[in-house]
């Protein structure tokens, strides 16, 4: 339910802990990764992991970079930082860090250092045309090299309408690139997501594990209700779990991301179970959003024909996305008890860039917050982005879909501006240079494929970019 994810315990040099955070989405603090669901009962681990493949596919932003835009075209990134953990009464090194970024802000790489200024591990980050994040490599600094560790690679593939179809995902094992798993999405007529499967690689061939479907009361609505099934030992779908009664707090109809995204779930819903043919009441959530999306959400569970507390989890967000309270409570006794827990303050300077980021996380034995990583952020740099008023110089792709040409309109003329055309792949299939006076052009794509594109308006180092469709 988070929009914005703080990502700072990524740089925690232990491997396993680096994995749970991306297979979470990336850059999501590993502790969070772990406690942040909506339903506190271990069924849905598996719809969990089905979001977050999705989601992780999606999302691209590091949050600890997303809040410092200094102008309508510009982003302040850090490029180096310095991390501490406690020592008595103060902080003591340990690593510093170093990034690597697009031109569009977002990191592709970061290395980190010990102490001693020896090389510890890096990561880097890839994304498509669509900015969907499509691969993560994980090193370690080993005998003088960096040694790959771990790795994904993600192939995005989108219908003839432009919507997401299928995602499939290769890991590194033993060496080389391996096909691990495979997600198809399926549409009715009316463009509302139905069908979500995933399949596992089994030798040469994908294996189904299970699927999601989506009921709706009309077109291009919320959905009302979801089932999941898994394949069971007959080689057939059998449902599991039933959740009903939604209340979306946010949902856009015709946007994938509506049905992954953490920050448009529900407000209420309930959990069933299937068992002996019928569906059974296992669970409630219960959520009370506040400012800048922050939420208290209750899991109840159903005991002897009643609704009981079982889970409480609080997210507290800053008015940049940042989180500052992240905590989960068990219901003991009749009183809630904090089971996980931590706090964030964020220091920004005059230009509004985070310099400096302290955690604290709970301590269940002394039943308080201790500090935990204090991470100081340096040498801000400024990336010129696709600006506000450069995406609002794109005023109109028509008609669209198109079977031969298709009209760019401009809300102004723009100088030293490019149209072009590329396919998903990041070919460019048509380039156009306009002249300063241009506030319309008009292009020729009747001898191209059919399929989606992206039109691009270049100016400078800013495009903005407007999706096309070639009939």
């Amino acid at each position: 339910m988070q929009k914005i994810y703080s990502g700072f315990n990524v740089r925690n040099t232990c491997l396993p802990v680096l994995l749970a955070c991306f297979l979470q989405l990336v850059l999501t603090d590993a502790a969070q990764a772990e406690q942040q669901r909506p339903f506190g009962l271990n069924s849905t681990k598996r719809l969990e992991q089905k979001r977050q493949r999705i989601a992780k596919t999606l999302k691209v932003a590091d949050a600890r970079f997303t809040t410092h835009r200094l102008a309508a075209s510009t982003i302040s990134r850090p490029l180096t930082s310095t991390e501490y953990e406690p020592e008595g009464t103060g902080w003591r090194q340990t690593s510093t860090f170093s990034y690597t970024y697009d031109n569009m802000g977002r990191i592709t790489e970061e290395a980190g250092q010990n102490s001693q200024g020896t090389n510890t591990y890096k990561y880097t980050l890839s994304y498509s045309q669509e900015g969907h994040n499509t691969g993560f490599v994980y090193y370690r600094w080993e005998g003088g090299n960096w040694v790959i560790q771990y790795g994904y690679q993600t192939t995005i593939t989108y219908d003839s309408n432009g919507r997401l179809s299928e995602v499939t995902e290769s890991e590194w094992e033993e060496g080389t690139w391996k096909l691990s798993w495979r997600t198809t999405l399926t549409y009715n007529s009316s463009g509302d997501l139905t069908e979500v499967t995933d399949y596992s690689r089994e030798g040469t061939a994908w294996e189904a594990d299970g699927n999601t479907t989506y009921t709706y009361t009309a077109p291009n609505t919320a959905p009302t209700a979801i089932i999941y099934s898994e394949t069971n030992e007959a080689g057939t779908m059998e449902p599991y779990e039933h959740i009903t009664n939604i209340v979306w707090r946010e949902f856009t109809a015709g946007d994938i991301n509506s049905y992954f995204n953490e920050e448009d779930w529900w407000t209420s819903a309930i959990e069933q179970e299937w068992v002996d043919g019928n569906w059974v009441n296992e669970s409630k959530w219960t959520a009370t959003f506040g400012e800048n999306d922050s939420y208290v959400g209750i899991d109840q569970e159903w005991k002897n024909g009643a609704w009981v507390n079982n889970w409480r989890y609080t997210k507290t967000l800053d008015a940049h996305g940042n989180v500052l309270l992240n905590q989960d409570e068990e219901w003991e006794n009749g009183a809630w008890d904090i089971q996980y827990g931590s706090k964030t303050r964020y220091t920004f300077n005059a230009s509004n860039q985070v310099t400096e980021m302290i955690e604290e996380m709970w301590n269940d034995q002394a039943s308080r917050y201790e500090p935990m990583l204090r991470i100081v952020y340096s040498n801000f740099q400024t990336i010129t982005s696709a600006s506000k008023e450069v995406a609002a110089l794109l005023t109109e792709a028509y008609p669209n879909p198109t079977a031969d040409n298709i009209t760019v309109r401009f809300a102004q003329s723009a100088t030293q501006a490019t149209l072009t055309v590329t396919d998903l792949t990041g070919k460019t299939v048509l380039t156009k240079q306009l002249k300063p006076t241009t506030t319309q052009q008009e292009l020729d794509l009747a001898n191209i494929p059919s399929g989606l594109y992206l039109l691009q308006l270049h100016t400078g180092d800013a495009v903005a970019t407007r999706k096309i469709i070639k009939q």
